[in-house]
């Protein structure tokens, strides 16, 4: 899976792209929405803490629920 975050100050939008099946055909897209992450104000704990408090939230109460170990890929 690939995680892909669109980040600013205020807020950070991200897709999550699921491959279909086993085959490798096609990826469904899931979106989320976190407090943004600014890596000039933000130390690298307080990083964790709110992708753990919000993103691996939303990850467990998603349709199709996913687990953060299952990522492959981050492109920030």
């Amino acid at each position: 899976m690939i995680l892909i975050a669109d980040s600013g100050s205020t807020k950070t939008d991200w897709r999550l792209l699921v491959p279909n099946g086993n085959d490798g055909e096609g990826v469904s897209v899931m979106a989320f929405a976190t407090s943004g992450i600014n890596p000039f104000f933000l130390a690298g704990d307080e990083i964790v803490a709110l992708l753990m408090s919000e993103l691996c939230t939303q990850f467990e109460t998603a349709a199709i629920q996913v687990s953060i170990s299952a990522v492959d890929q981050i492109y920030f």
